[in-house]
């Protein structure tokens, strides 16, 4: 797949002395058109816009099924997701469907914090620094549940800042890709120390283009529509009510993780 080779052992891409080129994960999506594998095609609704399409093969399930799959993002958390590009503002859909209760952006961009709050995010920062701060005070010192990175270009630094914004015994989960030159990212020190903190590796947001979209990119037929909206009813009332029993209250869930070991790509 790294290679860009298809299946049946040949290239479809040529620089200008004919030698050959891989497309990135056997596809090249950046070509206008290009010869792919049949097991890399989906047939779509001839009513459905290419440009939609694109956006609903790649950037939505990724970051949708980050949050909702991979992370296991549970009602009443406290997510902080790092990068807000075209992975990141479906993290912060699939957070906020999951039922998070703080949804905490990180970026560097104006506008891409902008649109954050447009997507679901309930507050937005520039840097670290400020949402580590904002995350102690809305937690009350317990930190985050979730931290998701999604940024382009996975670093040392973001895993790090990830890592402290967590709680004892909670999760980072990464879907991003590193430099080649990259082995290893190595936990901050004071993380460290907390042996509690879990970590998550993410190589795949656990959603499948062929069967699985975000609800929240179609309509909804009649009784789904309703379950839906029972579902969020129900999420809102344990938000209200504190001390009300049952599950989907983040203590009771099920989805809980205990702690474990990161191993970051290598």
């Amino acid at each position: 797949m790294m290679t860009g080779m298809l299946a049946d052992g040949t290239f479809r891409f040529h620089d200008d002395y004919g030698a050959d080129l891989g497309g990135f994960c056997m596809l090249g999506t950046f070509a206008e058109r290009a010869v792919v594998s049949q097991n890399s095609c989906v047939p779509i609704d001839a009513g459905i816009p290419f440009y939609v399409a694109a956006l609903a093969g790649c950037g939505v399930p990724t970051g949708w099924g980050t949050s909702v799959y991979a992370a296991g993002v549970a009602a009443g958390d406290t997510v902080v997701i790092f990068g807000a590009g075209g992975v990141g503002s479906n993290a912060i859909q699939g957070a906020r469907y999951a039922g998070a209760g703080n949804v905490v952006v990180v970026d560097p961009v104006a506008f891409k914090r902008s649109k954050a709050l447009e997507f679901g995010a309930a507050h937005v920062f520039g840097s670290a620094e400020e949402a580590q701060e904002a995350v102690v005070d809305m937690t009350r010192g317990q930190l985050a549940d979730h931290a998701i990175i999604t940024v382009g270009v996975l670093s040392e630094e973001v895993v790090g800042q990830a890592a402290e914004i967590v709680g004892k015994g909670r999760q980072v989960t990464v879907t991003s890709v590193g430099r080649s030159s990259d082995k290893r990212y190595a936990w901050p020190p004071t993380a460290a120390w907390s042996a509690g903190n879990a970590g998550y590796r993410a190589m795949s947001s656990g959603c499948a283009t062929r069967c699985t979209t975000s609800p929240a990119a179609a309509p909804l037929p009649g009784r789904a529509a309703e379950a839906r909206r029972t579902h969020h009813a129900a999420i809102q009332a344990r938000r209200d009510q504190p001390g009300l029993p049952g599950p989907g209250r983040r203590e009771d869930h099920p989805r809980r993780h205990p702690a474990r070991a990161v191993t970051l790509p290598g």
